[in-house]
């Protein structure tokens, strides 16, 4: 399983903390400071995956303090990105010498630890930072761990360790969206059905839960609700994958159109007021206009107003919906800035 564990969220715990381990008080105070400095800058490069300069300046926050213990486990992090295993293992061995309870960075090491397939001692680190006194945030560790779990193959422990981290976080949405693809393949769709509601009380849709979804209902045998998830897909990512595994569900289900009319001024009149639509642009030409409502998928209106040329594109239900079709929106055309509207104030607009 290529399973991508939560490197970063645990890194953010650490975040520009200054904790330094024994030894610090052999250091002068200019010289703390300008290691808790370097340590900050080499974290937010670290973010932004520029790696050697991080590198270069976690190596000299570490030179001005050596019992920097956050600069140590930035950089096994670091070594641990650029594939350097052996440097990566003692820099995080050297930074719990110096912190052995920081929740952090047990985190981060049980991640390493996952990724060299050492499994047991992963769930020992992750066990030891869910534990942790003064642990904030204890349901990382234990999502951390259940992740883990998953890719080592063992998906009754990593349930375990999941509802462990929803029990500290219920609307963890990492361990909630697991925890229902966990239910769906151990056969339990109904299970896996409340656990993704429960995930959508905390988050929204994304590619990955839409297709989810949609496999639940096909286990559910619910041709309607598989079709639900499809036509989200279809609106709001349809160049995804996901979309793609989810038509495979209805293999009778062709995909829409892309060459279907243009709807007029009738078509508009004739939606819900209550449903959404995305306004792709207003053009002062009208055979440009012709042109970009062309380029999108259906359905599609144009009409004029005084000497604009609006060109709509997509009728949907929510306005939840509409955001995550404008999310994945494709603009066909430099300059253009589509937004949200709902057909009512489209109708009351068209009647003045």
């Amino acid at each position: 399983m290529n399973m991508r564990l939560l490197l970063l969220l645990a890194l953010l715990l650490t975040g520009c903390a200054t904790t330094t381990g024994p030894g610090a008080g052999n250091v002068d105070a200019a010289a703390l400071a300008s290691s808790n400095q370097l340590q900050r800058q080499a974290l937010a490069a670290y973010k932004k995956r520029q790696l050697m300069e991080a590198f270069q300046q976690v190596s000299a926050a570490i030179e001005k303090n050596p019992a920097n213990a956050q600069a140590w486990g930035l950089l096994g992090l670091i070594n641990q990105r650029l594939g350097r295993g052996d440097a990566a293992e003692k820099a995080f061995t050297q930074a719990l010498r110096l912190a052995p309870d920081d929740p952090a960075l047990l985190n981060n090491y049980g991640s390493f630890l996952c990724s060299q397939g050492r499994w047991e001692d992963a769930q020992a680190t992750f066990a030891k930072a869910g534990n942790a006194s003064g642990n904030a945030a204890p349901e990382i560790a234990w999502t951390n761990a259940g992740l883990c779990a998953r890719r080592a193959g063992d998906n009754t422990l990593a349930e375990q360790l999941l509802q462990k981290a929803v029990q500290h976080n219920p609307g963890l949405p990492t361990a909630l969206y697991q925890l229902a693809s966990l239910s769906l393949e151990n056969g339990k769709p109904v299970e896996a059905s409340t656990w993704l509601t429960q995930y959508l009380n905390h988050a929204v849709h994304a590619p990955k839960t839409l297709l989810l979804g949609a496999r639940i209902e096909h286990a559910l045998g619910n041709p309607a609700g598989v079709s639900s998830y499809l036509e989200k897909l279809r609106s709001a990512f349809p160049d995804s994958s996901e979309r793609q595994q989810a038509e495979a569900l209805q293999p009778g289900m062709a995909s829409p159109s892309t060459t279907a009319p243009i709807h007029d001024e009738t078509w508009l009149q004739q939606r819900n007021p209550q449903h959404f639509t995305i306004q792709v642009g207003a053009f002062n030409d009208l055979n440009q206009a012709r042109q970009i409502a062309n380029q999108l998928r259906p359905p599609v209106a144009l009409y004029s107003q005084g000497t604009s040329h609006i060109v709509l594109q997509g009728d949907y239900a929510t306005l939840e919906l509409a955001r995550l079709a404008l999310s994945g929106f494709n603009t066909p055309a430099a300059g253009i800035q589509p937004w949200i509207r709902d057909f009512g104030s489209i109708q009351r607009g068209m009647k003045r």
